[in-house]
C-alpha cells in the first residue's frame, strides 16, 4: 500500500504513526487492508466507545473517506487528530492562566494537584527539555512536539507532569 503524500511524516511523527499502524491491524479484523464500518463499530465498542452510524459518518468525513471505510493513511489521519485534541485538552488543563503557555508555576501547581510529587528540579528539567526556544515558557506546539518525540513509556510518564 503506497503512503498518502498528503501525510508528511517527520521524525517526531513516525513513532506515533508506528503505534497507529499497529492499532490499524487490530481494527482490521478481516485482514482486508481496510477498516469497514462494522469493523470500526465493533472495535470501538470493544474499547468501550460504542459508536452509531452517524458517528462513523463523522469519522469518515473527518478523513475524507470516499468509500465508507478507512485505509491505513485515513486511520493514521484520524488518530493524529484524536491525539492532537487530547494534547490540546491536556495542555489547557495545565495552562491555568489561559494565556496559551505553560510556565514553571503552572507545572508546579499541576504536579501538586495531580499528586505527582515532582521536585522543583524535575519540573525545571522537564521545562528545559521541552522549551525549544529557551523563553522559559512552553507553547502548545512545543508541548505536543515534546510529547510526540518521547518513547511511548516515557510519553505516558511525562503526561503526568
Amino acid at each position: 500500500m503506497a503512503d498518502d503524500p498528503s501525510i508528511k511524516l517527520t521524525e517526531d511523527d513516525s513513532q506515533i504513526d508506528d503505534e497507529f499502524r499497529l492499532h490499524f491491524h487490530v481494527f482490521d479484523t478481516n485482514g482486508s487492508g481496510f477498516i469497514e464500518r462494522e469493523e470500526l463499530k465493533e472495535s470501538l465498542s470493544r474499547l468501550g466507545y460504542p459508536v452509531t452510524d452517524e458517528g462513523c459518518d463523522r469519522i469518515f468525513q473527518l478523513v475524507h473517506s470516499q468509500d465508507d471505510r478507512l485505509n491505513l493513511n485515513e486511520f493514521i489521519r484520524w488518530n493524529r487528530e484524536l491525539f492532537r485534541l487530547d494534547m490540546v485538552k491536556e495542555f489547557k488543563s495545565i495552562d491555568t492562566s489561559h494565556d496559551g503557555t505553560i510556565d514553571k508555576s503552572e507545572l508546579t501547581e499541576h504536579s501538586k494537584k495531580m499528586k505527582y510529587g515532582l521536585t522543583e528540579e524535575q519540573i525545571e528539567d522537564f521545562l528545559y527539555e521541552i522549551d525549544s526556544n529557551g523563553n522559559d515558557i512552553v507553547g502548545l506546539d512545543e508541548y505536543i512536539a515534546a510529547t510526540v518525540s518521547l518513547p511511548r513509556g516515557e510519553r505516558e510518564e511525562r503526561r503526568h507532569v
